[in-house]
């Protein structure tokens, strides 16, 4: 069935433009090549790295910190199976594989030190996760919030 299919994006199917995006992080680019020819491809999952003083109820940090996020494109789509007369969902994002404890020396306003500790990224990678409704999402981003508020990162500024 491959064979029969163009590698122009012009004459390839809509819904293989979106399965060539979702299944490029895991198939590897050359072996895609010839089917998903000229399908846009999207930043892969990475560790992006940043030095920032971290500020936790009025202390600071004594020296930049080198902080970690991790983001990029993973496979997630959704596709209607003949066989179960549904839709399949198949989800994945991208997230820490590996990380490591660390620990910074904060000074607070009155002189006071203590050490917090933090976790940094050193790998990330996609792996697969539920897929949820819209509703869901936004209960978690709500959470999402409430918890960042209580540590905030400030870039450095001179």
């Amino acid at each position: 069935m491959v064979a029969d299919m163009s590698v122009s994006v012009f004459l390839t199917p809509s819904f293989l433009i979106d399965i060539c995006k979702s299944f490029l992080p895991f198939i590897g680019y050359w072996k895609m090549s010839l089917l998903c020819a000229g399908v846009p491809t999207y930043k892969p999952c990475n560790v992006t790295k940043g030095k920032v003083y971290l500020d936790s109820n009025g202390c600071k940090s004594a020296n930049e910190v080198e902080v970690t996020t991790c983001g990029g494109s993973c496979g997630t789509y959704a596709m209607y199976s003949l066989e179960a007369d549904m839709m399949e969902h198949s989800c994945t994002c991208c997230r820490e594989v590996s990380t490591t404890k660390k620990e910074v020396e904060m000074i607070c306003p009155e002189g006071s030190k203590f050490n917090h500790s933090y976790i940094h990224i050193n790998k990330s990678g996609c792996q697969r996760t539920e897929c949820v409704t819209p509703e869901a999402t936004q209960v978690t981003r709500s959470r999402r919030r409430r918890r960042l508020m209580t540590l905030h990162y400030y870039p450095f500024t001179a």
